[in-house]
């Protein structure tokens, strides 16, 4: 029984479930989520991968993002959801459903993709979400829509379907970017190098790059090497030194010195071909990549990315080839027996507090 409308009349009861059911529907609000094909801070690579450097063979990788947590309270709970895409010359959508990626302590990640072959070189695609949710905090099913920069969200296919994504295929993508340091393969390997930093030695390091991206228009190298001085500068006044969080890259630009990290344009030796060399000067460990941008489109391109890491390139003090290294085991070298109260310690070493007394024998060892 519902008491509360006991001794109302007919029209009043119609009227009251009307309140009700309007006030059910206020509850009920879009999810807080995002796709950003330019945003690489959530997993580190774009939310559309590869962003731009798309061809008709290319395979292309969509994801979502909805903040589901706010400290301890859940806010919502994604369920699924459906990626929509058409050619801009095709009249009706496809689909394909979305499937969990991650979780960080925050939010939660879908994805989905598209294979190489789905597209034509030339076609313009067109695509938006839908993100379903079971009602938890009355989250209800949320549309998404945008372009590169950012998204926004809507109760209406209609919405979404008028706005949406969009992005071109290539007829000249031929396949993934090369880059090598001293001839050899700059993914995830190193190169060792000795200086005297007192003499100037001075030591090239050659880079060769082929990005293999389509009609490209800049291609620069991205690096900290001989920059450990500007290690712990906060170029970005994020209040974090730049040698533990650097700043965005994608805002350095080319022969800007005020950065831990530093831009430098390479040559165009045709062919897709593009070279630099760079000198060692300084000792410490630093990292290398590369980056290039393609016609109509001013995002970066980053050689590190797509399971790609940067290079390593560890300059030591040249003096350090002249040590001569001796290994002792403290355990054994003045040990008196084979039981555990026979080995010796770092104390007898050095006759230490508690070390045993010297023996010509058994612990003759002193430093």
């Amino acid at each position: 029984m519902i008491s509360f409308f006991v001794g109302l009349r007919p029209a009043a009861i119609l009227i009251a479930v009307a309140v009700l059911h309007f006030n059910f529907r206020a509850h009920a609000a879009l999810a807080t989520c995002w796709h950003i094909p330019d945003n690489t801070i959530d997993l580190g690579f774009n939310m559309r991968n590869p962003e731009t450097t798309i061809g008709a063979s290319t395979a292309v990788k969509f994801y979502t993002g909805v903040w589901k947590y706010n400290g301890a309270t859940q806010l919502c709970n994604q369920t699924g959801g459906i990626l929509y895409f058409k050619t801009a010359a095709q009249s009706s959508w496809s689909s394909t459903n979305l499937g969990f990626y991650s979780n960080t302590s925050a939010n939660q990640y879908w994805q989905t993709n598209l294979p190489g072959g789905t597209f034509s070189a030339g076609d313009t695609v067109q695509y938006f979400f839908l993100l379903t949710f079971d009602g938890f905090g009355g989250v209800t099913n949320t549309f998404l829509y945008g372009n590169n920069a950012g998204s926004s969200t809507t109760g209406s296919s209609n919405t979404a379907a008028a706005s949406p994504f969009t992005f071109s295929v290539s007829n000249n993508v031929v396949g993934t970017p090369v880059l090598t340091v001293n001839n050899v393969n700059a993914d995830y390997t190193t190169t060792h190098v000795f200086v005297n930093e007192l003499n100037n030695d001075a030591v090239p390091i050659t880079l060769l790059f082929t990005p293999n991206g389509g009609t490209v228009t800049n291609v620069e190298i991205f690096s900290n090497l001989n920059r450990r001085d500007r290690a712990t500068l906060d170029a970005n006044d994020d209040g974090i030194e730049d040698g533990i969080v650097q700043p965005d890259g994608n805002l350095i630009l080319a022969g800007d010195d005020s950065s831990y990290y530093k831009a430098y344009a390479m040559t165009n030796l045709g062919g897709g071909n593009y070279s630099l060399t760079l000198n060692a000067t300084k000792t410490g460990a630093y990292r290398l990549t590369a980056r290039f941008k393609v016609v109509g489109s001013t995002n970066w391109n980053w050689y590190s990315s797509s399971g790609r890491r940067d290079h390593a390139i560890v300059v030591t003090p040249s003096k350090a080839r002249d040590i001569s290294m001796y290994e002792l085991n403290a355990l054994t070298i003045g040990a008196q027996g084979t039981t555990q109260n026979d080995r010796s310690t770092f104390t007898d070493l050095y006759n230490g507090p508690g070390s045993r007394s010297y023996d010509a024998v058994t612990n003759r060892f002193n430093l």
